[in-house]
């Protein structure tokens, strides 16, 4: 009989009579799972505060990657580095206009609707139909507790002209080398270079 009744209580009632039995060892737990609790808490916020200064690797500044100035100076750079190499002179001035300025595109929910509908005038039936587009911009939440679009990608600005002015740039095959190079190397027409001596 006695058998039976220690099969049927159960693990908590147990233990609860272990506690009552040891007082000591109940305090201890208690103290413990206090402590753990405590740091539990402390560990939230300390590890949650230390990441809000970093940016995570997946998320996109809101802003340019580069401003028009400075594509059109990194331009000017490097087709003054490549006309320098055609003349053989490093006394050589590009200058660089932009047609437009880079273009962002932005990742977004398209979402679509259609709504049909029958109209019955004197025995004739017409049916209507109207489409809805909803356009959302996929926004990330920023370091700083803010949120941004989630820029895809960036799209460089249009050149409108080039203009190169070097040594021996008056001369007719120098002026179809340096031409060829430019127009070859922005993807334009010969139409928006020029080229010109010193």
């Amino acid at each position: 009989m006695e058998d039976k009744d220690k099969r049927r209580t159960s693990p908590i009632s147990r233990l609860s009579k272990v506690f009552k039995n040891n007082k000591k060892l109940g305090n201890i737990i208690f103290i413990a799972g206090i402590i753990g609790i405590i740091l539990i808490l402390i560990s939230y916020f300390v590890f949650d505060g230390s990441n809000s200064g970093k940016t995570d690797k997946n998320t996109t500044a809101s802003g340019p990657m580069t401003t028009s100035d400075e594509y059109t100076r990194q331009l000017e750079e490097k087709l003054t580095k490549i006309v320098a190499g055609i003349t053989g002179s490093d006394n050589v001035t590009v200058m660089v206009t932009l047609e437009s300025g880079a273009e962002y595109v932005y990742a977004n929910d398209v979402r679509s609707s259609a709504d049909v509908s029958e109209a019955n005038t004197s025995g004739n039936s017409a049916a209507a139909r109207t489409d809805e587009l909803e356009e959302n911009y996929i926004l990330v939440d920023t370091s700083d507790g803010g949120q941004v679009a989630l820029l895809l990608t960036e799209l460089a600005p249009t050149v409108k002209g080039v203009v190169v002015v070097c040594e021996g740039g008056s001369n007719e095959q120098i002026q179809k080398k340096i031409s060829s190079a430019v127009t070859t190397a922005l993807d334009i027409t010969s139409k928006r270079v020029c080229v010109t001596g010193r």
